[in-house]
């Protein structure tokens, strides 16, 4: 499909071909939620770890017997109710991080997001967003120029761009992925999605 190419410096206005399918198919929103539910999930890794009192070193025989001593009766010094035993109740990793959505149906719920920002006027193709140096305010010119400096704003570059990046370090609203690192979370939660140079292409081959 046809859609405009704004240059934020010239303000000239181009035509350039996109994917139909994959910015304006059809919008899956039960495989968005599964993908959602799994990144969340993936997100809370959980690398706190602490031992029960199976997993405890020592306590392997009885510390005294069972009768005669006065004292109460206990069958090992790593129960949790002595100092050095193991937690009553052990924190484990968290067992949600295992689980994996298949690269398939991660691409086609990328597409589904793109094709539901599409549908709803949250996608912008710009040229010409190029600093040559870290500069915030140049950004927000050319954002203004886009039409979208008032809107919370993913910028999708062609490649890591470290001067766009720092350029957007101090804007609340604006932040910037690589065109291989896209995914279907990143779109739903970016707001408004910038397409920067041939970013688009990039993106289109990889999921096609």
């Amino acid at each position: 499909m046809k859609v405009k190419q704004l240059d934020v410096k010239s303000k000239e206005i181009k035509n350039i071909d996109v994917s139909d399918a994959i910015f304006n198919g059809s919008v899956n929103k039960d495989l968005i939620t599964q993908y959602v539910y799994i990144h969340n999930k993936r997100r809370a890794l959980g690398t706190r770890k602490t031992k029960n009192r199976g997993e405890v070193a020592g306590g392997g025989r009885k510390p005294w017997r069972q009768k005669g001593t006065g004292r109460a009766r206990h069958g090992s010094i790593r129960s949790p109710l002595w100092v050095g035993g193991g937690h009553a109740h052990a924190i484990t990793p968290n067992p949600d991080a295992r689980i994996r959505m298949p690269k398939k149906m991660r691409n086609a719920a990328l597409v589904s997001a793109l094709s539901f920002l599409g549908k709803n006027d949250k996608l912008h193709f710009v040229d010409g967003l190029t600093l040559e140096s870290p500069k915030t305010k140049d950004l927000i010119e050319m954002l203004k120029t886009a039409g979208v400096d008032n809107a919370k704003v993913l910028l999708v570059t062609l490649e890591k761009d470290r001067v766009i990046e720092k350029s957007a370090a101090n804007l609340t609203n604006v932040n910037v992925v690589e065109a291989r690192l896209l995914n279907a979370y990143d779109v739903l939660a970016g707001g408004e999605l910038v397409f920067v140079g041939k970013a688009y292409e990039l993106l289109e081959g990889q999921v096609s």
